[in-house]
């Protein structure tokens, strides 16, 4: 594996690939000036000169809530379209080995205990769909031309400054506007951003399939709200019953200005955890303890 191919190379995941990779000839292929190969995959088919050993599919729209059918299309155009203009530009020189980033939300469930590869795939928001249909052109390509090709359905991704949900928990204790209802026990799943680079060194030549990535431990959610308490010097999170929570929550479902509604409430009190018994049969794959690597940084 000499040759690497990394697109999203600016987001939170693609640097630290860059970095965990940086010893082997990596090309990045972004929006940005400072990307090796410049194309907005969403809407153009990149020109692609080199054939590579590895590609890295890091590509993609998240961390929104779309609220018209313009921003739900902007979803299949990010993570969607990209994939099969990716695929166009490949199909004339083939790689060996494709990596694509999925997400945990192709299951399209707000609860559950243990979920594997095997649980059928029923995302139906915008983001879950558009990753269940790349999943599927990637399949297809992989098929087609006998490459190897390896998704990757990943939970809450921990690392410095993260984005999306956890980067919204780290804002909201840091400026003491956080409250914990209840005693926050929900457990979830997580995965170091560090070890999705090691898993991916550690896959045999030739790897196919699906692996849900987690540390395999499932993280009480006041463990989450602690540690990140904890890392930013603070001494205390406010706390409130629960039934207080729900009344705001559902405060919340008429007015916007606030912070919560019925759905988040459910989310943050449900169990979610996803199995890693299939990506720990990879030999020399270990991960860490997640919440090790959550971290804010200024």
């Amino acid at each position: 594996m000499n040759k690497i191919l990394i697109t999203g190379a600016s987001g939170f995941l693609g640097r630290d690939l860059c970095k965990e990779f940086s010893s082997y000839q990596v090309h990045t292929l972004g929006r940005k000036i400072e990307n090796d190969i410049v194309c907005d995959l969403s809407n153009k088919i990149p020109a692609l000169k080199e054939c590579y050993d590895l590609v890295i599919h890091a590509a993609g729209k998240a961390h929104s809530v779309p609220i018209n059918e313009v921003e739900n299309d902007l979803f299949l155009q990010g993570n969607h379209q990209s994939t099969i203009n990716l695929l166009k530009a490949l199909s004339t020189n083939l790689p060996k080995m494709i990596v694509f980033i999925s997400s945990v939300a192709v299951y399209g469930v707000e609860e559950g205990i243990n979920i594997n590869e095997e649980f059928k795939l029923k995302g139906n928001s915008p983001y879950a769909l558009s990753k269940i249909l790349a999943e599927k052109e990637l399949v297809a390509f992989g098929k087609n031309f006998n490459v190897a090709v390896v998704c990757l359905r990943l939970p809450l991704i921990c690392g410095v400054n993260p984005p999306g949900n956890l980067g919204s928990l780290i804002n909201a204790i840091k400026n003491g506007k956080y409250v914990r209802f209840g005693k926050a026990q929900a457990k979830k799943s997580m995965i170091a951003i560090s070890d999705v680079s090691s898993f991916i060194k550690a896959m045999p030549k030739g790897s196919n399939g699906v692996f849900n990535l987690t540390d395999g431990i499932d993280h009480q959610f006041y463990e989450v709200e602690d540690h990140i308490k904890d890392d930013l010097g603070k001494n205390y999170i406010f706390k409130l019953p629960y039934f207080f929570g729900l009344l705001i929550a559902k405060l919340g479902d008429t007015l916007k200005i606030l912070p919560i509604n019925s759905s988040k409430f459910k989310k943050m009190n449900s169990d979610l955890t996803f199995s890693n018994e299939k990506a720990l049969s990879v030999p020399d794959w270990k991960p860490t303890n997640a919440l090790n690597s959550l971290k804010h940084k200024l």
